[in-house]
């Protein structure tokens, strides 16, 4: 008996549905990568605008005990916002994210962000948060048409920003983001067309890839409707071999019986093996195509499993990365750690060398008073020419300490102006890999990491404060020319610079009629601004600084003060503050470097005057300056 043949059936099926399987996963495997590149953008976005919650200040008492998001538009945006807020806070207070549809919105928000893809009007936005103290954030509009606008640029997500609406609300800008802020209406025009032309071609290869997708099912679906037809066929053909078989076996039982029929039954069973033959030739042949088609598919597997293992080796160099940032962190902190070692020491130096300059002082008083004696001996006539020797004598013996103490002040300010550019340098070296690493390998941190460059910042920003402070108080005293000074119209040039900050503290400066008194135009007016600044920077929390300039006379000096009504100095202090980077209080509660009051003390010694505070806690400060109402003797020119 001949047994019909069923294995390569079930070999046919079984390579049917390993195509049906693969036409199932290739879209998933092809809109893979597109879905994260989109999370990892979303992510650089929510980690900026929680930058700009923090970086941002706020009008005192403005703030609740939560800081609230608000997001217009179901934007997928706002579950990474809710994700990121569970492990950080903005300003010290918890954070909340809300979703809203339509304009107006339903509650009071601290910071909302707008899409513009969501068609929302920006300047509807704008006027319903007005006077809300409310910041906000687009993304896509025109230059200057939001507080904050970020703009996609290939992988990267930049933002300019409107200083004025900013101000308008009450809200101040961190120097950070105005340096890393785009400026001009021509670049942000130039990275909102690249930005166009980005999500343009991002939309046509989406669109191509579609388009094979497509293709690609067509193609499979005809190879599976091709298979489906031969199966049918190999199927028909082989019921068809089965019955020729059986029939060909029940001839084959009567061949004894009919010897008279073999010549035309030998005919018709050759005619039957031609047949068999050529159907086990095609069947063949469709195995052989099957065959292929089974290896295409093995190049596919092995082609998945080579860009997993390139994945897994990308993984791989992103942590040892991260480990060499890591690794950079600490000698950055160290290097840090170095410099406030040498600030402290340069202090030191400083302090001493006023120290010497005040026994200078001492000195010279005293060969002065050794002269005058020496002259009531002349006039008596006594030693008249002794006297006159000793005279000549001590003259030089001034004039050579005199040049040592202009030697010794001009190696001073020389030391500082050097020690304060080539400690700008490393600085900027710092900063400037800071920005690398943070626009490179930003979105690769943790909260941890970012945490460290947001110090590394902020401690670059602040030691570059403390080298400008120096760089000015080694100037302090290079103009040697006295003039006239009117301080009243002093006063008036002060009060138009810092008519901002006197603006936003709403600040109250009453000024009596004022002396005009020799001396520095230029050392002068950095006295009175920084006295100024310093009266209305340390006032009490919900009450505007007031703010008094006197004169009294009082002999030959005037008498100047300026009185304020803000926190407060206790009285062993009020030594402390006139050296140079002394704080009374912690850079997170007031700005400042602690050398403005150094400043205004080496004005004052220079004028040949004096400087001293009186003060109650909580109640207020009165700063005194005595300075002379004439030019004293030699005063017409001070050294440096």
């Amino acid at each position: 008996m001949i047994q019909p043949r069923n294995s390569n059936s079930r070999q046919q099926i079984s390579i049917l549905l390993g195509f049906c399987l693969w036409g199932i996963l290739l879209p998933f495997l092809s809109f893979a990568q597109n879905d994260k590149d989109e999370k990892v953008l979303r992510m650089k976005k929510s980690i900026l605008i929680f930058n700009f919650g923090q970086q941002i200040q706020w009008p005192p008492n403005s703030l609740g005990s939560e800081f609230r998001i608000g997001v217009l538009g179901e934007n997928p945006l706002t579950e990474d916002l809710k994700a990121l807020s569970a492990a950080r806070t903005i300003k010290g207070r918890k954070v909340r994210v809300s979703s809203f549809r339509t304009l107006p919105i339903s509650q009071k928000v601290d910071l909302l962000f707008v899409d513009r893809d969501y068609n929302f009007d920006i300047k509807q936005v704008l006027d319903m948060v007005t006077g809300t103290y409310t910041l906000v954030v687009g993304e896509n509009y025109e230059f200057n048409q939001s507080m904050l606008n970020l703009v996609r640029v290939e992988s990267n997500i930049l933002y300019e920003l409107n200083e004025k609406l900013l101000r308008k609300e009450g809200l101040l800008v961190n120097s950070v983001l105005l340096e890393n802020a785009i400026t001009s209406a021509d670049r942000w025009q130039d990275l909102y067309a690249k930005s166009e032309q980005s999500l343009e071609m991002e939309r046509q290869t989406v669109l191509e890839q579609k388009a094979l997708l497509k293709e690609q099912d067509e193609r499979l679906e005809r190879q599976q409707q091709s298979l489906r037809g031969q199966t049918r066929q190999i199927q028909n053909q082989q019921a068809t071999l089965d019955s020729q078989l059986v029939q060909l076996q029940l001839q084959l039982d009567k061949i004894e019986g009919q010897k008279l029929q073999i010549k035309t039954q030998e005919d018709r069973i050759s005619s039957f093996n031609q047949e068999i033959g050529k159907i086990i030739a095609q069947k063949e042949r469709q195995e052989q195509q099957l065959q292929e088609k089974i290896a295409l598919l093995a190049g596919f597997e092995k082609q998945i499993l080579a860009q997993r293992k390139d994945i897994e080796k990308q993984k791989e160099e992103v942590a040892s990365r991260v480990n060499l940032i890591h690794s950079q962190n600490e000698e950055i902190m160290a290097q840090g750690k170095k410099i406030e070692e040498q600030r402290e020491e340069l202090g030191a130096q400083v302090h001493e060398l006023h120290s010497k300059e005040q026994i200078v002082y001492l000195l010279i008083a005293l060969i002065v008073l050794t002269v005058f004696m020496v002259v009531i001996l002349i006039r008596g006539g006594r030693n008249r020419k002794l006297a006159n020797v000793a005279l000549t004598q001590k003259n030089n013996a001034i004039a050579l300490q005199k040049e040592q103490l202009e030697r010794a002040n001009l190696e001073l300010g020389q030391f500082a102006y050097v020690a304060s550019h080539d400690l700008q340098e490393p600085l900027r070296t710092v900063a400037n890999f800071v920005n690398v690493l943070q626009e490179d390998y930003g979105p690769q941190f943790d909260e941890q990491a970012s945490q460290y460059f947001n110090l590394i910042t902020d401690s670059t920003t602040r030691m570059k404060a403390l080298v400008k402070d120096l760089l000015d108080y080694s100037r302090i005293g290079r103009e040697r020319d006295f003039v006239n000074v009117d301080l009243n119209q002093l006063i008036k040039e002060i009060r138009t610079d810092l008519d901002s900050l006197i603006r936003e503290n709403g600040a109250q400066i009453q000024t009596d009629d004022l002396p005009v008194i020799p001396g520095s135009a230029t050392d002068l007016r950095l006295l009175f601004q920084n006295l100024l600044n310093n009266a209305i920077k340390f006032s009490r929390p919900g009450i505007s600084p007031q703010i008094r300039i006197s004169a009294t006379p009082q002999g030959e000096s005037w008498i100047l003060a300026v009185k304020d009504n803000g926190i407060g100095i206790e009285e062993k202090f009020h030594e402390k503050i006139f050296i140079i980077f002394q704080r009374l209080h912690n850079k997170n509660e007031y700005q400042g470097t602690g050398i403005g009051l150094a400043h205004c003390k080496k004005i004052v010694d220079l004028h040949r005057g004096k400087i001293w505070v009186e003060s109650i806690p909580e109640q207020g400060s009165t700063f005194f300056v005595s300075l002379p109402a004439k030019n004293l003797p030699n005063q017409e020119s001070y050294v440096t």
